[in-house]
């Protein structure tokens, strides 16, 4: 069976379309959410927001930070916003993903 075959490149299609279907969907990103736990964090509680910011002072990713100083399910939703969480991050002045 060669790769100029019919038959394989039959059943190569219908792998390809097989893997497909069975690739997890990816959660989607609720960024509006996820952007208000990181606004909670810095913005509204003091203790948290000084432990964030010496975290990333001493070199520690800030979103290895942040996520350290919420809940689980904020935690989800921020690691469902990654790039988002990151951009957001690096634009407040703290430094980017590592």
């Amino acid at each position: 069976m060669n790769a100029s075959d019919p038959v394989f490149a039959r059943a190569a299609m219908l792998a390809l379309v097989l893997a497909g279907f069975s690739a997890p969907a990816q959660a989607a990103c609720d960024w509006p959410a996820a952007k208000k736990d990181i606004e909670t964090i810095l913005d509204r509680d003091a203790a948290k927001s000084a432990e964030f910011r010496a975290a990333t002072k001493a070199g520690r990713d800030s979103h290895d930070a942040i996520e350290k100083l919420v809940d689980a399910p904020a935690r989800d939703r921020i690691r469902e916003c990654a790039w988002q969480a990151g951009e957001f991050l690096t634009q407040r002045g703290f430094p980017p993903l590592h």
